[in-house]
């Protein structure tokens, strides 16, 4: 009997360590040149300590160049996005991560875009939060997926639903060509839709920054105009949008109607600038952030 037990023992420890290799070589491979994934171990490991943090999904990280920020501030900012996640995910996994680790920022500039309130955004198995689907700061996450205890602890089982080809997924190179525009007037392209859940965890998100006293502006930055006008149900979106910003007193910084919305040389898609688009942008928020005394 003794023998069978020391047997079954060798077997669970061999079993368990070949899954912590695999497992530990999933999240290298898919992860070593993730921006999301870099950027939660920023946070995690406490250096960043941001005057400016930026918040919002893919396009915070595209939109944004922190370079000229600060430049013209003389200050630190940083990016904190979360891509194709919505405002609940942004809040949750980014921002309270974030301030348990690192010092308050003076502003937090907010990417507001139309899939803030989206259920449907993005799957939430995603490989970058199994990764870190033990921390305790993933409560939300993981109430969402609903883990079993087995899936949260043990090697390899959190993965279970993922496929091979989401598992080793690579990401295809950024387009090198000119952004081609495509006519989706005739079909409307997004509908923008409310969920109740994400809209409650945004007055949440609210809540607390209020209590904090941290000051926070919403920005919409510029993306083809074409996207804008086949938007679907956009006025309700903004409905709320201008609800939330009256309730707290938050300024709104709308650029879909800027100039360069209808230059397809500052774009890589419809909704992502460029690096030229990003840093005309950018000196164009400095200055009207700057003209808002929103920073001492």
């Amino acid at each position: 009997m003794r023998s069978f037990l020391i047997k079954i023992l060798v077997f669970i420890t061999i079993t368990c360590t070949i899954g912590i290799f695999v497992q530990s070589r999933i999240e290298k491979i898919n992860l070593l040149d993730n921006i999301d994934d870099k950027n939660f171990e920023c946070i995690f490991d406490s250096i960043i300590n941001a005057d400016i943090l930026i918040m919002g999904n893919s396009r915070s990280y595209t939109n944004y160049s922190t370079f000229i920020l600060d430049s013209i501030f003389n200050l630190r900012s940083y990016i904190i996005g979360i891509s194709g996640y919505p405002i609940d995910f942004q809040y949750e996994l980014k921002l309270l991560p974030y301030l348990k680790r690192n010092c308050s920022p003076q502003l937090i500039i907010q990417e507001i875009n139309t899939i803030a309130f989206l259920d449907d955004a993005n799957d939430p198995l995603n490989v970058l939060f199994l990764k870190y689907n033990y921390k305790s700061d993933f409560k939300y996450y993981n109430d969402y997926v609903n883990f079993s205890f087995y899936e949260k602890y043990l090697p390899l089982l959190k993965y279970k639903g993922m496929l091979n080809d989401e598992l080793f997924h690579k990401e295809l190179p950024g387009r090198s060509k000119a952004f081609k525009p495509q006519n989706y007037l005739d079909d409307g392209f997004f509908i923008t839709k409310i969920d109740t859940a994400k809209l409650c965890k945004f007055y949440e998100y609210m809540d607390f920054c209020n209590r904090q006293k941290m000051k926070i502006i919403f920005v919409f930055s510029p993306i083809y105009h074409e996207m804008t006008d086949a938007t679907i149900n956009i006025e309700k979106f903004w409905d709320v949008i201008k609800k939330i910003a009256s309730q707290y007193d938050v300024q709104i910084l709308d650029y879909t109607h800027n100039s360069m919305c209808n230059d397809t040389s500052m774009f890589r898609d419809l909704t992502h600038l460029r690096k030229k688009g990003s840093e005309l942008f950018s000196i164009k928020l400095a200055h009207d952030i700057d003209s808002l005394n929103l920073l001492k």
